[in-house]
């Protein structure tokens, strides 16, 4: 409604007769312009609106007074002055029995008597009509000073406006030089802590401690001003003196802030029974937080709950702007993030993230407001725990430079880097948390155990040592009840278990074996503990520890660690693995695979939710080396070889998984259902392309989650897009051979079209690590000292290799051709080219290839051929200097150095059939996600190239560096360039694992293209580069690194 039409409705209830001004409707009407009046301004100059308020307040003060004359209510007298006196300059607006009142014509002494009048009443509308009296005649009266600045006083308790505080103190300070009254001094006292509470200003805490002395009658807010005083200067007699003066609500935040300091139990418990509801706004944040010390202290869950209502309610009752929101939503915060971590309810942790954010947005521009930062960075630090996802991880980064959170927050970017400059930084940053906190002091234990947790982790000389030092001290410390004396507890257990790895100490075992059991008993009683579940992983590790030095283990201990994992559905889903991978290692270990098979298939088929799917590619890597390892070990350890071939399918390139599912063919789909099959297509496209918010991609995955069991439902589509079952991932002709290495030897599993899967024993398949690693150092090494070593370590790898695996699997295979699938860091070994020099090994007996999982060779193999043969080569010969010789045999789109950019190459690709790269590559060992292709303006990285569909694509050549180099952290993701263009839609791929010397490249290159037929399609790739190989190896046998290194993937 306008403000014209409004001004006309209420005139029209001033004109009626008098009952009718009291009816509803002009109730509701006088209520709406008066909220008009009072929100609007008319400080942008406009004559228009001026003029319309100047009406609007002539209106509602005719309007209020003449229902003052009817029934002689204060608050329509209260409404007519302070409408009127904003008009007054016009005496005609002014009804002539306000004229004494309102107006040039009023009279002082009945303007102090009405002002005085109405500041007897409650009302904020009677106050404000009071001052507007009162207050042009307050500086001659020393009396109508001191019932102004009581006044003004109690309009800011309404208002929050801070210039009705500073009118009042500037009033109060006049007032008490003439008079020695109580009520005054404390008045204006509690007007200084206000302002305090408004600027924390220590000059306003001085004075009203100053004021507050001088009143026998005001200990308790003497006791709050020595409180805050002690809040704001750290000063240890400032908080005795508070206890000293303080009652109730407020003895008992003085009495939490003296455990805090001192760790004094009894002074929790004290403080915990002089709260007594209600708890006024002032004081709430302070005792949500002494809740949460009850709760972390005292194990008393019905404390955190409390905290957490009480927070809410008092948010509930405050007006926007009150000075307490910010220390209440950081209270809220704080207790919902304890309950999180105490409960494991998601909806909490989200919730914390909210109210953190608004607190921290909000915060006051002083530098002793609670550090928000620090608060919502430990939140952020929670859910990066949770998920995985970097995002949390850079925002915590960004919010804090508090020492103990942001040594976590290395910590945590050492864990997903592995850059040892960060967790030095960590070590340092808890050394001075540390160091920094005073003997005694609550905080004092968990800053210790952080730092041991720092200290393991880095692992430099004379850190173990410190690190469980520091561990037994904060266990010492921690008191039988606290909430963390089963965290604890477990990182003395990890400290004392490093030790032992690092120095096989049977004493440190037993240390480490009864600090985990210890831990574990602490949560086993609580079925709903959210970190149950990963003290029984901690237990099952040291166990497993003392296994492998036939130390006795206890089977009943086992056996309960075993139903253990199976009952917290509560913990986070990577505790759940952890713990899972752990158990099943140990019942391995113990002889008992019947066991180990449920729990590790259990850990397996949650491999896909550990990182939201949401997230960056770089966020989604799997993190738990050595699962699929062992999930395979213990299938072939009980007989059941295709199940060894299904825990291998959805424990490995997990990633790559979840990125083919929505690159689906719908054709079946859309001949039954169109309209279904659009739906699901669209939401694909959407998961498809890249930089779309995580909020976006979250519900977009959600609807995809709802489109495909809609589509399950449908008959005939009940298995779509379903987990793969052994007989559908059966190569059509040759074998696909699995293979694994475990800690006590390996296996192969050979995968036939026409067969069972069949097992092979490869008992000397054992310190893979260490043989990889050797590999790795001389092929990328560039010294001379790596040059010299690199032939004999690799002609001895190829020996090893086929004593170990290709010899005892080729002696079992039914026909010559081969699909290598190795797990883990297997696949950085070259397979293809074992043997012995002078020997025939496999180049001679089989044609190799591998693949990054069977249902990625399942639909290389399903997509149609390509029609015609369009190539684009790439060519980057300022990096590389045989690159321009090795493109300009290929017809087709050639790019060369500055017409090599990142958009162009992607753009032709989606043109192309056939693709050639001469160009460098990168790949980050650490987060093989980073990896890409180095072109003329930047660098194109592996989701770019697997986000394209490219439906018509046959070969991609990749003549650059480590292109099928996955890298020893994330081995299973199976993650890099070849499997990239496999995602993206190339059948095959011909790349390398390791760099080759750029001549031998470009030969081999030629070659291949030369051995090719001139067609569309390519069934003979495997073949060919199989010749290329051995007319490289045939010209230099004793040079494996110049032709081991190029393998063929796909069908």
């Amino acid at each position: 409604m306008q403000i014209d039409e409004q001004i006309n409705r209420v005139a029209d209830w001033v004109r009626y007769p008098l009952p009718a001004a009291f009816s509803r409707d002009a109730e509701e009407e006088s209520t709406k312009l008066w909220r008009t009046v009072r929100a609007a301004t008319d400080a942008s100059g406009s004559r228009v609106l001026a003029a319309q308020l100047t009406a609007a307040k002539t209106v509602l003060g005719q309007f209020h007074h003449r229902r003052y004359r009817f029934r002689r209510r204060p608050i329509d007298l209260a409404k007519a002055i302070i409408c009127l006196s904003q008009v007054a300059d016009d005496h005609q607006r002014i009804p002539p029995d306000l004229t004494p009142v309102v107006g040039r014509f009023a009279d002082r002494r009945t303007q102090v008597e009405v002002g005085t009048s109405l500041l007897d009443g409650f009302e904020p509308e009677l106050v404000e009509a009071g001052i507007l009296l009162v207050a042009a005649h307050a500086a001659g009266s020393p009396e109508l000073r001191r019932v102004l600045f009581l006044a003004y006083l109690r309009r800011y308790q309404d208002s929050r406006a801070p210039a009705d505080l500073e009118h009042g103190i500037e009033l109060g300070d006049r007032v008490i030089a003439t008079t020695d009254d109580a009520e005054i001094i404390e008045a204006l006292a509690r007007a200084y802590l206000d302002r305090y509470a408004l600027h924390t200003h220590l000059d306003d805490l001085e004075r009203a401690r100053e004021l507050l002395h001088d009143v026998p009658s005001a200990r308790g807010a003497l006791g709050v001003a020595y409180r805050l005083l002690y809040d704001h200067t750290g000063i240890d007699n400032h908080l005795d003196r508070a206890i000293d003066f303080c009652e109730s609500t407020h003895l008992a935040i003085a009495l939490a802030r003296r455990f805090e300091r001192d760790a004094t139990l009894p002074d929790l418990d004290r403080a915990w029974t002089l709260v007594v509801p209600p708890v006024d706004v002032e004081s709430a944040a302070d005792i949500v937080a002494l809740l949460l010390l009850r709760y972390r202290h005292r194990g008393d869950r019905s404390s955190l709950d409390r905290a957490v209502t009480l927070a809410k309610d008092t948010l509930a009752e405050l007006p926007d702007h009150h000075p307490r929101l910010h220390g209440l939503h950081l209270a809220l915060a704080a207790a919902l993030h304890q309950r999180y971590l105490g409960g494991g309810a998601e909806a909490d942790l989200h919730q914390a993230v909210k109210n953190a954010t608004w607190a921290h947005r909000s915060r006051p521009a002083n530098n002793t407001a609670p550090d928000s930062g620090a608060v919502l960075a430990e939140i952020h630090l929670t859910r990066y725990a949770r998920n995985g996802v970097g995002a949390d991880l850079d925002a915590a980064a960004r919010l804090t430079t508090d020492a103990a959170v942001s040594a976590r927050i290395h910590h945590a970017r050492y864990l997903a880097t592995q850059d040892r400059a960060e967790i030095d930084r960590a070590v340092e940053l808890g050394d001075q948390a540390v160091r920094t906190t005073r003997a005694g002091r609550a905080s004092l234990p968990d800053r210790q155990a952080q730092l041991a947790l720092h200290l393991r982790i880095r692992d430099a000389e004379g850190d173990l040592a410190m690190a469980t030092a520091l561990a037994e001290g904060a266990v010492a410390a921690t008191g039988t009840d606290h909430v963390d004396l089963p965290d604890r507890r477990a990182v003395l257990a990890d400290a004392y278990l490093a030790r032992f790895r690092a120095d096989p100490d049977a004493a440190h075992l037993a240390e480490a074996v009864s600090a985990s059991e210890r831990a574990w008993e602490l949560v086993r009683a609580d079925p709903q503990h959210p970190r149950r579940i990963r003290r029984a992983g901690e237990l099952a590790r040291c166990l497993l520890e003392a296994a492998r030095i036939d130390a006795p283990v206890p089977a009943d201990t086992v056996r309960a660690l075993a139903d253990e994992v199976f009952l917290a559905p509560s913990a986070s889903p990577h505790d759940q693995v952890a713990a899972q991978h752990a158990v099943g290692e140990l019942l391995l270990a113990i002889g008992e695979p019947d066991l180990a098979v449920p729990v590790l298939d259990a850990a397996i088929r949650l491999l896909p939710s550990l990182p939201p799917r949401e997230a960056d590619w770089a966020d989604r890597l799997g993190t738990q080396s050595g699962l699929v390892q062992a999930a395979v070990a213990a299938r072939c350890a009980v007989a059941d070889p295709a199940g060894a071939v299904t825990v291998a399918e959805l424990g490995r390139g997990v990633l790559l998984a979840a990125e083919a599912g929505i690159r689906v063919d719908l054709s079946q789909l859309r001949s039954a259902r169109s309209q279904l099959a659009d739906r699901f297509e669209w939401v694909c496209e959407r998961l498809n392309t890249p930089d779309f918010p995580t909020s976006e991609r979250k519900r977009w995955w959600r609807d995809y989650d709802e489109l495909l069991a809609e589509i399950r439902d449908l008959p005939g589509f009940g298995d779509f897009l379903a987990e793969p079952a052994e007989r559908s991932l059966r190569p059509e002709a040759g074998t696909a051979v699995l293979v694994s290495a475990h800690r006590r030897g390996g296996h192969a599993v050979l995968v036939r079209s026409d067969a069972e899967p069949v097992v092979v024993d490869l008992p000397d398949l054992v310190d893979v690590e260490a043989r990889v690693a050797a590999m790795l150092n001389v092929v990328q090494g560039n010294s001379l000292a790596m040059q010299m070593r690199r032939r004999p370590v690799l002609l001895d790898t190829l020996a090893w290799l086929w004593d170990a695996v290709v010899g005892p699997v080729i002696s079992a295979l039914p026909s010559t051709r081969v699909w290598w699938v190795p797990t883990g860091v297997l696949g950085l070994l070259p397979l293809h080219a074992a043997g012995h020099p002078g020997e025939q090994g496999a180049l001679d007996l089989v044609v190799s290839s591998y693949t990054p999982s069977l249902r990625v060779l399942r639909a290389a193999r399903s997509r149609p051929p390509a029609a015609e043969r369009r190539v684009l080569a790439v060519a980057m010969p300022q990096d590389l200097a045989t690159a321009a010789e090795e493109v300009k045999s290929l017809r087709g789109t050639t790019l060369v150095d500055t017409a090599a950019t990142g958009d162009a190459v992607l753009a032709a690709m989606g043109k192309a059939t056939w693709a050639h790269f001469a160009c460098h590559a990168i790949t980050d060992p650490v987060s093989p996600a980073a990896g890409g292709l180095v072109l003329h303006d930047r660098d194109v990285l592996l989701p770019e190239i697997g986000g394209l569909h490219l439906p018509d694509a046959e070969l991609a050549y990749l003549s650059a560096c480590s292109t099928a180099n996955h890298g020893t952290r994330h081995a299973d993701e199976v993650l890099h360039l070849a499997s990239a263009f496999h995602l993206a839609g190339f059948r095959h791929v011909i790349a390398t694992l390791w760099p080759l010397h750029d001549t031998t490249g470009a030969t081999a290159a030629h070659a291949f293209y030369d051995r090719l037929p001139d067609s569309p399609t390519a069934p003979d790739a495997a073949t060919t580069l199989r010749h290329v190989t051995r007319e490289l190896r045939d010209s230099d046998p004793q040079r494996p690194d110049r032709w081991a290194a190029l393998i063929h993937s796909g069908p």
